[in-house]
């Protein structure tokens, strides 16, 4: 069993003490509670509030998401907090999105996908939500999730090898994807680097921020850096998530209060020393 964040958290202080320390977090489900469709979805104020002081603090704070770089953005709402989206594909610079190149040479297989499904898909509950560069199918409204699942899935799977793209799954979505190696763990990776990170906490909820769980284990395993997982749990979570991870946090609610301690935490100015 892996241990609760709040029971965990003399290991959290020893990985800032290791800095340049990182803070990095997935979206939906993590700072926001997942609502019924994506257009609904708010980020938790709290949580808000804590990342506009951390962003302030420390040398990165970064936010990944599945949405799209602008939406995220938009959906955060914070300047000073670093945006990538489609689990990496693009990255918000200098008030504008830009693209991975590779990726973006496959806008048009992407384009002919999303018409397809149009064409095909018309389930009651099921969505396809076009975000530039990748496609969702969401089917968390559908009467019975799991056959709304296969039936989003076989779709998927049928407009995507005839485009060579590649099909992938996350909480209650399947996701059409340019075939490029690129995933939230890849993206991590560029933010240490880009940043000169030496310790990082990543805090996500769903499959594809394993990827992202893996890529910060390696790097710590072979003595790159520290880092420490947190996997943002609920009713919904897959196992791997729990198989992956480090510790734990119980949902949103608990996401907001770590970031309230890590605030209180921080080592003042003038000194490592930490709060009792």
């Amino acid at each position: 069993m892996k241990p609760y964040l709040f029971d965990h958290l003399a290991a959290v202080e020893d990985v800032i003490r290791d800095g340049p320390f990182g803070l990095i977090v997935d979206v939906d489900g993590t700072i926001a509670p997942i609502a019924p469709s994506p257009e609904l979805a708010k980020v938790a104020p709290g949580c808000a509030r804590q990342l506009r002081v951390l962003s302030r603090l420390l040398p990165l704070v970064a936010a990944i998401s599945g949405r799209p770089a602008r939406e995220a953005r938009r959906m955060v709402g914070l300047p000073s907090v670093v945006y990538m989206g489609n689990h990496g594909i693009e990255r918000w610079e200098r008030r504008r999105v830009v693209t991975d190149a590779a990726a973006a040479g496959f806008r048009a297989p992407i384009r002919k996908a999303l018409r397809r499904l149009q064409a095909t898909v018309d389930s009651p509950g099921v969505k396809i939500e076009d975000k530039g560069i990748t496609l969702s199918i969401h089917y968390r409204e559908a009467a019975n999730c799991e056959t709304a699942r296969k039936v989003a899935l076989a779709a998927a799977r049928s407009v995507a090898v005839g485009e060579g793209l590649r099909v992938t799954e996350g909480r209650m979505v399947v996701e059409i994807r340019p075939p490029v190696e690129i995933d939230k763990g890849t993206a991590v990776m560029r933010l240490i680097g880009d940043y000169g990170i030496g310790s990082a906490v990543y805090l996500g909820d769903d499959m594809t921020d394993v990827d992202a769980f893996a890529a910060l284990r390696r790097w710590r395993k072979v003595g790159a850096g520290k880092s420490l997982s947190i996997a943002v749990v609920s009713a919904e979570s897959p196992e791997l998530l729990f198989k992956e991870t480090d510790a734990f946090a119980n949902g949103v609610a608990d996401v907001e209060r770590f970031l309230t301690w890590l605030v209180r935490r921080w080592p003042k100015a003038d000194g490592p020393s930490w709060k009792d």
